[in-house]
């Protein structure tokens, strides 16, 4: 299953109109859409209309005054025929027989109000007509991972599927965690006992694979170890070498914990006959994975959850840099708004190869400003003072700016190089015009 695009009608703050998703790219591991945007331009509203039509509808109403006229797409399994086969709308989900691009549906939906053709009514939600064997999962990055009692291969209850898809975990949710965690390091150390030679079944490769990408994305050895402690069994962790309670970790580390953990956890549960749990279609929808992380773990966290998930179909809401410029492979949904807060989501642009940081920051999320206001402030007088003293060539304006330079010079080695270089060019300039 994969969601191939949107048409938005009378969903504030969006205004009327459609986009695509972009196309699996073939070279990718995963599939990425990353959605970027100030405050308010309706992020992580979007990622709820995104739950709501794979099945969980409570986090979008908490986020509406009144039912949305919305429509969402997405085809079933990527090798049946392509094109549409799967729509959901508000109050009605329909099966379109044949083929019927994205394009065409589209435009019905906005000339004429509503979906015309050969169509059979689904009594189920999106996410259990997904016979391919996909599920799809939600996430906030939030450190709220903590010790709990564990009781060895004691049942699960996450709760019901749909729950999966929602930024609110319920009550028992870090419980069900510690358990399914302790679970799957006893099966795994049962399994290794067979010997070093033996073939890591399921369960092994997706502890196995989870601690590799909480290595990868912090930049130390990282490993669950479930534990007794006096009449109590425990789950902690070892990293770098330090075995620590949960407690005891980082906000970072617990957050990253709290949802990647998670995840592998919730697969393994959902499909316990997949021979490879985390190759399975999987939709996982993020908002703002970057929460508590610092830029060098920011880096990592995409590239880490693509290798872990290598068919997952990414949907991403993010303010970071690093985080975008990441990627090499996906699309970026640029947010804006108009003057009277209007939302328009701009067609995909290909992740691009080698981009830096700084070009996320000037290209992607539209930021100019590199210093603090009070100094970017100071700049924009300067360059006001500089183009007054070349129309004017008097020296008292080539005085003021002077001085203004040597303030702002003084506060920083950066800053001082800049104004000996724009002095430069003043001079450079005056001379041709001959003042």
């Amino acid at each position: 299953m994969r969601l191939e695009g949107i048409a938005i009608r009378d969903f504030p703050p969006f205004a009327r109109h459609a986009v695509r998703f972009g196309a699996r790219q073939a070279e990718c591991r995963a599939d990425v859409h990353i959605f970027v945007g100030q405050n308010g331009t309706g992020k992580t509203r979007l990622l709820t209309l995104l739950l709501a039509a794979l099945g969980n509808r409570k986090d979008l109403e908490d986020r509406m005054s009144s039912t949305p006229d919305t429509l969402v797409f997405a085809s079933k399994a990527e090798n049946e025929a392509p094109g549409l086969q799967l729509c959901w709308q508000w109050a009605n989900a329909f099966k379109f027989r044949g083929v019927v691009s994205l394009e065409a549906v589209m435009a019905l939906y906005f000339e004429k109000g509503q979906l015309d053709g050969n169509r059979d009514h689904v009594g189920q939600d999106l996410i259990g007509a997904a016979n391919d064997g996909g599920i799809g999962m939600a996430f906030q990055a939030a450190a709220a991972v903590r010790d709990e009692k564990i009781i060895p291969m004691a049942p699960v209850d996450w709760g019901v599927v749909t729950e999966f898809l929602s930024f609110s975990p319920n009550a028992k949710a870090n419980a069900s965690l510690c358990q399914s965690i302790a679970n799957m390091k006893i099966r795994t150390g049962m399994h290794l006992a067979n010997g070093p030679n033996s073939k890591p079944d399921r369960v092994t490769r997706m502890a196995l694979g989870l601690e590799a990408a909480i290595t990868r994305i912090t930049g130390r050895p990282f490993g669950f170890v479930v534990e007794q402690e006096g009449s109590e069994v425990r789950l902690k962790v070892v990293w770098g070498g330090v075995r620590m309670h949960l407690r005891q970790l980082p906000d970072g580390l617990r957050s990253i914990i709290g949802w990647l953990a998670s995840c592998v956890a919730k697969v393994d549960l959902a499909l316990p006959k997949a021979e490879d749990p985390l190759d399975v279609a999987l939709i996982l929808v993020l908002d703002e994975p970057e929460t508590h992380l610092h830029p060098a773990w920011q880096r990592q966290v995409l590239p880490a959850l693509m290798a872990l998930l290598p068919n997952a179909q990414i949907f991403v809401a993010t303010h970071s840099p690093f985080v975008v410029s990441s990627v090499n492979c996906g699309w970026i949904y640029v947010f804006k708004a108009d003057a009277d807060g209007s939302v328009k989501i701009a067609p995909p642009t290909p992740c691009s190869k080698g981009d830096s940081y700084i070009d996320a920051v000037e290209d992607t999320l539209g930021l100019k400003e590199w210093y603090d206001p009070e100094t970017e402030g100071m700049l924009e007088q300067f360059r006001r003072l500089r183009e007054t003293a070349i129309k004017t060539g008097a020296p008292n304006d080539a005085d003021a700016m002077r001085s203004l330079a040597a303030t702002i010079a003084g506060r920083s080695q950066t800053l001082e190089a800049m104004m000996g270089r724009e002095l430069a060019q003043f001079s450079s300039r005056v001379k041709v015009n001959g003042h």
